[in-house]
Formats: structure tokens, sequence, C-alpha cells
């Protein structure tokens, strides 16, 4: 089990939440003044929380001269004042420990473990033990080993991991041509490379060697936002909460890197007229074409630290001095799913202790919050009960049209395996709104309406089943306003896998029958197993359904199939009365001792033959020698020239048969689940588990990637056991990878990633009567209007869902008038969180509070919405805002704008400031509100967009 922290360290938690105000004006929790000092002053934790006790002693006291005492094992606490000494400086095995923890930012676990090991005779009796997580009975070395590769796996500036560390730094100079993709046949004219000499006209190999270029810079360069949430949940698991805050705060909460300016993709969409292929025609949500603001927008999927690569030569004009330059900026709803919902909710549940203590202004929870809109946006527009309902497009539209894409038409695309990522994460924000103590948001409303989402993915999901397995994707075509699910399109593991874990086997067994979720267990083995035995077992998952699998005697040792490679040979060349005695005479003579054996042959339409080659591991031989001998062999006969491909007459050498090591630990996931959810029989759920422990093993043997760093062991899981192309849109590589390794650290810690709490459980606790009866009413009074306001006029609208506030007017009150009778028809109460006004709470001008989801005022008359004014901003200010954003805020499914008149009133006295922001006086001299680095001015908060970020906000609140 992992190492825990003293009973000091408790109490420090247990104050973190706790209130602390300078000059009584002032406020914010311990943890955030913390976190503050951390990241805006790049105060070490421990002086941070030292220097917050001392100001704040009742409040943060306990904080104070923190002492990092871990819980040890007995032989560790042996230990403790031992003396490791390195060139000649001595300190006790206890002092490094600490001094790591504390001023190195390692885990508590992490510190024990390097000192352990850098000081084996001294300090390795604190070498954390062996675990053997929840539903399993195979023990694995204690996961805090990986934390050290996801501390170095980092990008330059240090505030954001790399999806892969590229490891031999030679791997993509070995790759050989026919292993990359290859997909220009002519040439083409490249308007960036205008100044080669050419003008501009790139060959297709250059073309294509400039797609390898691309595939090269961005896994060496760049962070799947997916891959982010991974890392982030496995380092907070693993109790390093300090690196995980420098990204969230430096990279997710600023929406830029250091090479990126924006990571949302807000671009203006230009409608649904414009060629993407003629210019820039903006990011387009959903079948409205809907722009979203930056707060909203989703995030591109891979992000770096430099947009042009460093010492880089654009392989399309290598004549000229233009580095390659980052060019992928697609926002993939999976990745969001993870970076903005499951990610954030996950690690905030992490650093306060509980769903309840999140506070509302915390950014972990609001970066989940404001992903909704762009739910709103690329929701499929049909009723409950047709085809396609609960569908989510999985990217906007404009985003697939460059030249060889396979899916121009994306945008219209549903994918299962995104929508499951999605309804984990929405299921993880329903519940987080059930448990927090809201005071200025209305929490069971927007819980109520989060629900709603959920319900409807869940629909879809479920509607996904074919009778066998899930299918893999479909599509919406709004202009017929017809569903296709895509029956031809590759088959997924993760769609299953996923699917099964968010859903788990009690909806999917009651909706398609008892044994549906065994069933699809032994179909995921069936189509994707790699290494499998006549018995069933397999070593672990690929990725689509492998073509032509090689089923080996049954065992339970390491014995199985490793490799399986194709060779394709010219038919003219081929005789297979010489050739195949040829090549069992070549394989079966190599000093290893491995064994390989040509398992099939066929001839295929392209005047090709086509011979599959199995290497098998045999006892006395090992996984690594195999390997060895495999990736040397495949290596010769792709390399022109080569004596042993001249012999053998071969055109190329592909792997056919690959092993996926994220993608196994989620089947070894979704096992472990269905054996604590499901009812089967015990003997049933016995030989899931034992499928489950001999991948997790299969796992160890193949996929472990050991590696020195500073002269400093370091342990990762590879992506996968070759190169291989996925079918789904990339290539999979035999390198170290940050998703494959976070995936590691939580299935060993028992830990599910889909789930915010990493329960093995497809389901939350649900508060009884939560959304099935209304609010109750209550007597109360409205909050007084002032005369100083601005009046809009919007047309025709179920205008009770337009109320709310503009944070440039800096609104507090908002009144509904009938444009007809001039009559007050609501008031609002609102109250401003994070940049974002919702509506706290509305009332009848009568007094009676309203509720918002029981109550219809769907009047179709033109109406007008008032603002009071608390800012010095003039009505001039307003009417240019307003006009500006105006057409934007109404859904444009819900209602129309008719344009804005600004009614003349009282001005708001000068200078007045918010009752919620204090003046620069009453802001503590040490200790500032905590703020992320390149958080803007209150003049640049003054921008068009804001007003339609808060105002969409609002409305998706009300709905």
């Amino acid at each position: 089990m992992l190492l825990v922290l003293a009973t000091v360290m408790a109490t420090c938690l247990e104050q973190l939440n706790n209130m602390a105000c300078a000059n009584n004006v002032t406020c914010f929790t311990c943890a955030d003044r913390i976190a503050f000092l951390e990241d805006v002053q790049n105060m070490k934790r421990a002086n941070a929380e030292a220097q917050i006790a001392q100001e704040f002693p009742t409040e943060c006291g306990a904080c104070t001269g923190r002492v990092v005492t871990p819980v040890l094992t007995q032989e560790c606490d042996a230990v403790v004042t031992v003396q490791a000494c390195s060139n000649g400086e001595c300190h006790s095995c206890g002092s490094r420990i600490q001094y790591l923890y504390t001023v190195q930012q390692y885990s508590i676990n992490g510190a024990v473990l390097q000192i352990a090991r850098e000081f084996p005779t001294e300090c390795g009796a604190c070498l954390p033990p062996d675990v053997t997580p929840p539903h399993s009975s195979y023990p694995v070395k204690n996961p805090v080993r990986f934390e050290r590769f996801m501390r170095i796996n980092l990008a330059t500036s240090g505030n954001m991991p790399l999806s892969y560390r590229v490891e031999p730094a030679t791997y993509f100079n070995e790759v050989p041509t026919h292993m990359k993709t290859l997909t220009y046949t002519q040439s083409e004219t490249v308007a960036e490379c205008s100044a080669s000499a050419t003008k501009g006209v790139a060959t297709a190999d250059q073309l294509n060697e400039y797609t390898f270029q691309t595939e090269r810079y961005l896994t060496t360069l760049g962070l799947d936002v997916y891959d982010g949430a991974v890392w982030s949940m496995a380092m907070s698991v693993l109790t390093n909460e300090q690196l995980v805050r420098k990204y969230t705060r430096s990279v997710l909460e600023t929406s830029t890197t250091a090479g990126l300016q924006s990571i949302r993709s807000d671009l203006a969409c230009k409608g649904k007229d414009c060629d993407p292929f003629k210019e820039s025609c903006g990011v387009c949500y959903g079948d409205d074409y809907t722009t979203l603001s930056k707060d909203n927008a989703l995030m591109i999927r891979l992000i770096g630290d430099h947009f042009a690569a460093p010492g880089s030569s654009d392989a399309r004009c290598p004549d000229i001095s233009k580095a390659w330059q980052w060019n992928d900026f697609k926002p993939i709803l999976g990745e969001n799913a993870w970076s903005l919902l499951l990610g954030p909710l996950a690690t905030a549940i992490q650093r306060y202790g509980s769903a309840a203590a999140i506070p509302e202004t915390s950014k972990d929870f609001l970066l989940a919050l404001n992903i909704i809109p762009a739910l709103e946006a690329l929701k499929v527009n049909v009723s409950e009960g047709s085809d396609g309902y609960g569908a989510y497009y999985y990217t906007a539209n404009n985003i697939f049209t460059y030249a060889g894409s396979n899916n121009l038409n994306a945008g219209s695309t549903v994918s299962i395996e995104n929508q499951a990522s999605l309804y984990a994460g929405l299921k993880g924000l329903e519940y987080v709104l059930s448990e927090m103590k809201c005071t200025n948001l209305d929490c069971r409303a927007i819980r109520c309406d989060v629900g709603v989402h959920v319900n409807a993915v869940e629909s879809l999901l479920l509607s996904a089943y074919n009778g066998q397995y899930f299918r893999t994707d479909g599509a919406y075509n709004a202009t017929t306003r017809v569903w296709t699910w895509h029956e031809d399109s590759p088959f997924a593991a993760d769609c299953q896998t996923w699917v099964g874990t968010v859903l788990g086997p009690a909806k999917i067994d009651a909706r398609y029958g008892t044994n549906t979720t065994r069933n699809l267990w032994q179909t995921i083995k069936d189509k994707a197993g790699y290494g499998r035995f006549q018995n069933g077992t397999v070593r672990g998952v690929g990725y689509d359904d492998i073509k032509d699998p090689v089923y080996y005697a049954n065992s339970t040792t390491v014995a199985s199939p490793t490799f399986k490679i194709s060779l394709s040979i010219l038919s003219s060349l081929f005789d297979p009365t010489t050739y195949m005695p040829l090549l069992d005479s070549f394989l079966s003579n190599n000093s290893m001792g491995v064994k390989a054996e040509v398992v099939s042959h066929q001839r295929e339409t392209n005047g090709f033959e086509s011979v599959s080659v199995a290497f098998v591991a045999q006892e006395g031989v090992d996984y690594t020698t195999v390997r060895d001998v495999c990736f040397a062999l495949v290596y010769d006969l792709n390399t022109p020239g080569n004596a042993i491909r001249d012999t053998l007459s071969v055109s190329r050498v592909s792997y056919t048969e690959v092993f996926s090591a994220e993608w196994t630990l989620g089947a070894v996931n979704f096992a472990r689940l269905i054996a604590a959810e499901s009812s089967y029989p015990t003997n049933e759920v016995e030989d899931i588990l034992w499928d489950a422990d001999f991948m997790r093993r299969s796992l160890e043997e193949e996929q472990l990637f050991s590696f020195t760093h500073l002269g400093l062991a370091t342990e990762a899981f590879t992506y996968a056991n070759a190169r291989y192309y996925v079918p789904f849109g990339w290539w999979a590589n035999n390198i170290p990878s940050t998703a494959s390794t976070g995936w590691g650290v939580m299935v060993d810690m028992g830990w599910n990633p889909l789930h915010v709490l990493g329960t093995m459980s497809s389901s939350y606790p649900k508060p009884a009567q939560f959304c099935d009866t209304p609010a109750p009413a209550t007597t109360a009074s409205p909050p007084e209007f002032s005369s100083k306001y601005v009046a809009l006029s919007i047309g025709s609208a179920p205008l009770d869902k337009v109320v709310g506030a503009v944070s440039e007017m800096q609104a507090s009150v908002v009144k509904l008038l009938s444009a007809t009778t001039n009559e007050c028809v609501q008031i609002c109460a609102m109250k401003f969180i994070s940049n974002v006004w919702f509506s706290q709470q509305c009332y009848s001008c009568d007094g009676t509070a309203q509720n918002r989801h029981s109550e219809t005022l769907a009047v179709p008359e033109r109406h007008d919405v008032l603002f009071t004014m608390t800012t010095q901003h003039s009505y001039a200010d307003a009417a240019h805002v307003l006009t500006q954003n105006g057409p934007s805020i109404i859904h444009p499914t819900r209602g129309a704008f008719d344009g804005v008149a600004v009614t003349a009133s009282t001005p708001a006295p000068k200078n007045t400031p918010s009752p919620d922001t204090p003046s620069p006086a009453q802001q503590p001299t040490t200790v500032a509100p905590p703020v992320s680095p390149g958080t803007p001015s209150s003049a640049q908060k003054l921008l068009p967009h804001t007003f339609l970020a808060a105002f969409c906000i609002i409305l998706l609140v009300i709905y």
C-alpha cells in the first residue's frame, strides 16, 4: 500500500477550505492563498504554507512548521536516521526524503522510493512494498515507481507533460518508408513555400515526407489533452499535487502554452456557405454553425510549447529557411471530455478531499461547468425516441479539410468512444453538483440540466449495441434529418471496454438480456485479442479486429505468440514449391533459438503474395530475445539492398498483430468492474478476473520500458509493442507513453479512470428526489431594482430563459418587462462567479420565488430586459456591447433578436466598485487573491466575447 502523511498533515489538510479574510474584506480559502504564493510568487509549498499559517493563525495555523513524517513500514522506520552519503555529503534517509518532498516537489511516496533507490544499502528498507489491487490475485510492484517518468517527461517550459518520450532518440530515423503515411501521388502547390525555387510546388515525395515529419514533431513535442488528463489523474492519485496544479494553472486555465497563444477553438464561424478549401471559415459548432466564446469553446486536441520546431526545416520546401510549424488544431469532443470534465473534477476531489468540499470558485470546477455551451451546440437536434437521440458531434465543422483527409464531413460524425468519455465526465459533474455546498450558484438547477445530457448520452450509448458489440460511430444528416450507423467501420476495442465500464453490466444486461456483458468480454478477446490461446486466453488486446488470428496451445506460462508479421512478395517472383522451404530454413536458422513459423499464405489482388510469420516465446527464450530477433529481421527486410531482403525477394514487411498497453489496461479495468458489479456465477467471474490478471502480467513482461535518466532508473509502459497504423487515424509506436503509464498507475491502485472518485463502479450515490420533484417554493422579497438601468429590447423568444446580466455592465439585478404592457414579468438577483454571471434566484414581481424548471413564460412578443448598473460604464458602452453581441445571445432555434434599444436613465455614479470586488487598498499586502499567470486586466475583460460567454452560460443554467 502507499505511504500516507502523518497526523500533522491531516490537520493542515482539514484547514485548507477555511476562509481567511484580510482586513475583514478580502476572503479566500487557506488553499487558495497557499496556491497563490506557489503559482504566482513561485514559493515552495512548505514556505507558502508557513507564511499563510503565520498571517492567518486561527484559520490556517495548523499548516505552520510542517514536518514531513510519513507513516513508514517497520523496516523503513528503522533506517530513517541512518546516514546516507553522496560526494562527501551526508544526510539521514529521513531528511533526504523530506528535502525531495518539500523542495523538489516530489510526492511523499515518490520521495521515499527515490531515496530507497538512490541509497539501497542505507535506505533500501524504505522501498515501497508490492500491491495487489482489488479484484485481482496478481501482485504488482508499487505504482509509485512510475512517478519518476511522469515527473521528467515534461515539455520545455515544465508547465505540462508530453504524450510520449522518444526512446531511443533515433526511433523515427529507423522507420522504413512503407511504414509511413504515403497519401500523395502527385505534386501540389504549397502557399507557405512560395519563396522556394519551385515557387511553392512540392513533389509527392516531399509532401509525404512532410506528413511523416508532422507525426515526428507532434509525437516528440506534443501533448494530447486526453493524455494530460490521464497524467493529472494519475499524479493526483500518487499525491503529487504540485505538478498537476502547475499544469492546470499555467495551461488549462489560461488556455495558452509557451508556444501557442490560444488552445481554444473559438475562431468566428463564417457560416454554412463558406468554402473551407478556399478560405478560412472559422470553427462552426453543430448544425446551426455556432460560434463559441473562448471560455466555452473546445480545446484543440494537441498542444505544445513550440509553434515552430527548433532546428527544423519544412520538408515541403527544404531550400528555404522555413521551420516546420504546428499544424494540428482539431477540437475533439472526447479529448475535451477528459481534459475539461474527468481530469479537473477528479483532481479537484483529490485536492479538496471530497466533492462536497469543492468551492464554487474552484477553477477545476469552472473548467467543467463551462463546457456545457459547447455540448448544447454539438448536440444532434433530434427528439427523444428518434434514431440518433443523445448523440453529440465529435468535432466542429471545417476541421478535417486538408488533402488526404478520410473524413471531410467530420462535423456530422458521432464517435461512440467520445460518447463514452462524455458520459463518464457528465456523470462526474452531475455527482459533484449534487454534493457541493452552493451559496452563489443554483447547483440544483444546473445539476438537473446536466442530468438531461447524461440521460440523453446514455440512450445513445445503449442504442449503439448491434447485438454483438458496440458500434464505432454514426452520422447525422441535418438536411435530410436522417441518422445512420456506420456498420462498415472497424471494430474498436476501446468502444467496448469504455462503454461497458461507464454503463455497467446491470444496464447492459437489463437492455439486451442476461449475460450480454459476459458475452461482450468474450467478443473483445475474439476480435481484438493479442497472443491468443486455444482456450480463449489472450495476453492483451490491440486496437481493431485482428484479421487471420493465430491460436496456440493452451498454456498458463509466459510461452505464447508474441509478434506476427506479414511479408509481401511479388507474385511473379513467388514459387511456393521453392520459396516456402527457403523461408522455413531461414526462419529456423537463428543463433538465439527463437521459434518462428509460417502460419498462412494468400494471394492478394494487387499482384503480391502475403505470407504471415509468427514469432513465439518458448521456455528458455525470454520475450526480449524474441522481440529483438523479430525487430532485427523486420529492419533488414525493409532495408533496400540488404542481402536477406534480396534473397527472400521481399518488397515490404509489416506487423499484423499488435499489443496496445493503454487499451489493454482499459480492458483490465473493465474486467474488474464486471467482477465488482455483476451478479454472474462465481466461476464465471473468476474466469474473467483470471483473464485480467494474465493481461496485466503480460504487460509487465512485454510492454515495460526501462531506461536511465540522469543516472537514475526510470520505468514506463510503451504505447504499443510495435509500429502499427491504427485504422482510426494514427500510428502506434513502440515508445514510452504517458497515457499507458498513467492508466497503469491507476489500474494498479484499483482506481477507475472513468469515475471521478476512482470507484470501481458505473454509478454514483444520488440524493433521493433530487430532480424528480420541483424545488420547494419559498416566499421572499425580490431584490430592490434601481432606477439606474440599461434596457435591452429583444424579439420573440421564450424570454423567461433570457434573464441574465452582462459582465461588462456589472449588473446585479435583472428585471424582465413585457414590451407590450410595460409590466414586470420577473426579477432575478445575479451573482458574479469567476468572470461569469449566474442567476442566483428569480422571483415573480409579487415576491414569490420561482422554479424556473416548472414555469414557462414563452410569450411571443417583444420584451425588455433591464440591467441595473453598478459600475461607471456609460450607456454608450452598453449600446455598443449589446448591439455587437445581441444577435448571438439568443439560441438560433429558440428565438430571434430584433435589435437593441438603449433607454436613457440616470447613470450610475462614477468609479463605484462592484460589491464583490475589493478596492486595491482592501487587498492584503502579502497575500493577493489567487489568479493565474496571464489573467487579463479589468480593461482587457471589456471585450464582446466576454458578454457572449456570460450570456450563453446564463441561458444554459436557466435551461
